[in-house]
């Protein structure tokens, strides 16, 4: 009777599905952090510079500060000198501004001083003790970097829902934030359920296979921002079933499973979630890998269930639960990053539902897709660049240019 059931449900679109999921999951509250701890959270308030930047006028290269109207007659033939009262070291204030007929020798980052409209390069000139030769007139302001030509004091530098990296650090400890605003990392839940199921390193009975699973998610889910928690292979059991569920749903912000939920015998996952007073959402999605992806609801957490080939966890993942963690974090982008490629090859689908294929990026940007497309083929997955998006009956000729995602982990 559940396999007669489970064929009248229809599919679900993929786009719809990514909404629903969306729908189950707000994000995180934020906190105030130390910037230099901030790499790979999420801002959750735009940054506005308290300050310009460059914080004052300064010379862009060791030399010379002069009045470049001083220098209006110099060449190489007939050169110019002036007489060096000063220098000024970056770290240091200048003490005297500059007057007729005199310059200022000044160092990278350092402050210019009143009346300077110009570094002159060392290399340029003729240094002869307290008086420097000029070969040629430079231009106004040249060498001299102004105070905000960076950053202008109110400019919003970084928007709200940014994933801070290194060089957003770079910028913000530039402009002297010690702590921002940053969204909780999530943490994640990761569980494997199956008999068949061993970890690598443990001896393994005729019929069993080595866990792969949650070590691959794990490592996608940090790549996407979050926590992962790793909990013990789970047995085909009601009980088992319902106690790690219970377990994660206390402790993290979002469970993930592989396996189970398909309409087999020992497929547990939907029937104990439901027993811990958890809802189903829906189940069966219009895409290839990936079809059992399945979702649920309580009111103390979230499930996104993933099936447990290898390959339709990965596709499933990227398609549901990468969207899914970036919205726990505030994130203003949800998706994978795509670019545009050429078909390699003459790419056609067969198939009813949605395809994800596997492909390598080749020569001139061609996209060539594996082959082996099966969910169980790890090694076009290992070896794979990425993926492309193919409708039902769609032909794509040789050439046309595509959408392709790179993996984003």
């Amino acid at each position: 009777m559940a396999m007669e059931i489970e064929k009248q449900n229809p599919l679900i679109p993929v786009e719809e599905a990514i909404d629903k999921v969306l729908e189950l999951v707000s994000t995180l509250p934020s906190f105030n952090g130390l910037v230099e701890e901030s790499s790979g959270l999420t801002l959750a308030e735009d940054y506005i510079s308290a300050l310009d930047l460059p914080l004052f006028d300064n010379s862009a290269m060791d030399g010379f500060c002069v009045r470049h109207k001083d220098l209006s007659n110099a060449s190489p033939e007939g050169p110019v000198f002036l007489k060096c009262i000063g220098e000024i070291q970056a770290g240091s204030s200048p003490t005297q501004s500059l007057k007729e007929n005199t310059c200022i020798r000044i160092f990278t980052g350092a402050a210019v001083p009143e009346n300077a409209t110009a570094v002159v390069m060392q290399e340029e000139c003729i240094i002869k003790e307290n008086s420097i030769g000029f070969t040629a007139k430079p231009k106004p302001w040249e060498y001299i970097r102004f105070s905000g030509e960076d950053v202008s004091k109110g400019t919003k530098i970084i928007r709200k829902g940014s994933i801070i990296n290194a060089r957003s650090i770079a910028v913000l400890r530039s402009l002297g934030a010690t702590h921002i605003q940053t969204t909780q990392k999530p943490k994640i839940a990761i569980i494997s359920t199956g008999d068949e199921l061993v970890s690598p390193g443990q001896d393994r009975k005729p019929g069993q296979i080595f866990e792969s699973n949650r070590h691959m998610l794990a490592s996608m889910v940090q790549a996407c921002g979050g926590i992962p928690i790793l909990y013990p292979i789970t047995m085909d059991s009601m009980s088992s079933t319902k106690d790690v569920l219970q377990k994660a749903s206390s402790e993290a912000d979002l469970l993930l499973t592989t396996g189970g939920i398909s309409v087999g015998k020992y497929d547990l996952i939907s029937d104990a979630w439901k027993e811990i007073g958890g809802s189903w959402i829906t189940s069966r999605i219009n895409m290839k890998p990936g079809k059992p992806f399945s979702l649920g609801k309580s009111s103390f957490s979230t499930l996104l269930a993933l099936p447990g080939n290898p390959v339709s966890a990965a596709m499933t993942f990227t398609i549901f639960v990468f969207p899914a963690i970036r919205k726990l974090l505030g994130s203003a982008k949800l998706t994978p990053d795509k670019q545009k490629a050429l078909a390699g090859i003459d790419i056609r689908s067969n198939n009813s539902r949605v395809e994800f294929q596997r492909v390598r990026i080749e020569h001139e940007n061609q996209v060539m897709p594996f082959v082996q497309q099966g969910s169980h083929c790890l090694s076009a997955l290992a070896t794979s660049d990425g993926f492309i998006r193919v409708s039902p009956g769609e032909k794509i000729p040789k050439g046309q240019e595509l959408d392709y995602t790179p993996w984003p982990y």
